[in-house]
Formats: structure tokens, sequence, C-alpha cells
């Protein structure tokens, strides 16, 4: 393995690490683009799921839209696995290198169909 794709495989696999990243790969992998505000609801949708709560507070909402845009977007962006359009706040997966596609296909598969999926996130909008 050349020093270039080793980099690139350890960029890849940080990306991945985290449960947040995977879930807005996995929703843009199934739609392709997504506005900011529904990838925020589904963020907080499904960390309300893993902690076993119903109703999402505004505070949850906004540390998701916190962690999209400081963290989580800028990060992919920087991979060049995401696109992001500040003016319309469209988020769109890239064309991606295999590598990245093999990895992202492995790591759904092994956290098997448990994950939901943006459709089953169980609302439609910010909390009130």
């Amino acid at each position: 393995m050349t020093r270039q794709r080793e980099d690139r495989l350890t960029v890849f696999l940080d990306l991945l690490s985290d449960p947040g990243r995977r879930r807005l790969l996995y929703l843009l992998e199934e739609h392709e683009t997504a506005e900011f505000d529904r990838l925020a609801d589904v963020l907080t949708g499904w960390s309300l799921t893993r902690d076993g709560q119903a109703v999402a507070r505004r505070a949850e909402h906004e540390r998701a839209r916190a962690a999209l845009r400081h963290s989580h977007l800028p990060r992919l962006v920087d991979a060049g696995v995401i696109r992001v359009d500040e003016g319309q706040e469209q988020v769109t997966l890239a064309e991606v290198e295999p590598m990245f596609e093999d990895l992202l296909s492995m790591v759904r598969g092994l956290e098997g169909p448990t994950q939901p999926t943006a459709a089953g996130v169980g609302h439609d909008g910010p909390p009130a």
C-alpha cells in the first residue's frame, strides 16, 4: 500500500468512527442530497432512538445543528466525501473513491438492520 493510499484509509476510518457521521452518510447514500435542517432532524432523531427518548427538546436539536455545522460537515467536506451548497443549505454526497464506498458498505453491513433509516426517525421537523 502506498503512503498516499494509507493516509486516505486513515482519514476514511476516522470519518467512519463517529456514529453520527455514519448515519448522515447512510442518509446521503440513500437520497444523495438532503437539506441541512433535515440532516439535523435525522441526527436528533437517531440520538433520541439510541437514548430511548420519545420527544426532542430544542436544546438537543440545536446541539445537533452545531455538531453538523462545526464538526461533521467540515470534516466530511475536507475529506471530499460531501459537497455543501451554503446558499441553499443542501448537502450532497460527492462521487467518492471506491475505497470509501467499500468501507461505508462494510460498516453499514456490520451495524446491521437495526440502524434506523431516514424514513424511520419518528418526527418530521424540528422539536418545539
